[in-house]
């Protein structure tokens, strides 16, 4: 339903109509897979799967993840992507600061 609801606003709103096309055709590849993956599971509780079915789900789960940050993140190009990339980037090594700083009060403090 969330995703239904991001496709039609970039649909109405988008003014790159190959972008949202794009989003929307990847969308339905995950949707079926998705559903192919339920039936395996349905399958399942009848059968083990083997092990490189188990390795294809893992690999459908990573590219879901992938697929879903790129577009809760409404990145589109390669360019945003990189952006995107240092952004998160600063913001870990801000947090990583604050981290090292937090860990130092801590560290005199239990000297004194």
């Amino acid at each position: 339903m969330k995703l239904e609801r991001e496709l039609e606003y970039d649909i109405t709103h988008s003014h790159d109509t190959v972008v949202v096309l794009m989003d929307l055709v990847f969308s339905l590849i995950l949707q079926l897979l998705n559903l192919a993956k339920d039936d395996i599971a349905r399958e399942q509780c009848r059968q083990p799967l083997s092990p490189s079915i188990r390795m294809e789900l893992t690999k459908l789960d990573q590219i879901q993840k992938e697929y879903l940050l790129l577009a809760d993140n409404h990145i589109h190009s390669a360019e945003e992507l990189s952006s995107f990339i240092v952004y998160v980037s600063g913001q870990i090594h801000t947090l990583e600061q604050e981290r090292q700083h937090y860990r130092n009060q801590m560290r005199d403090r239990d000297a004194r």
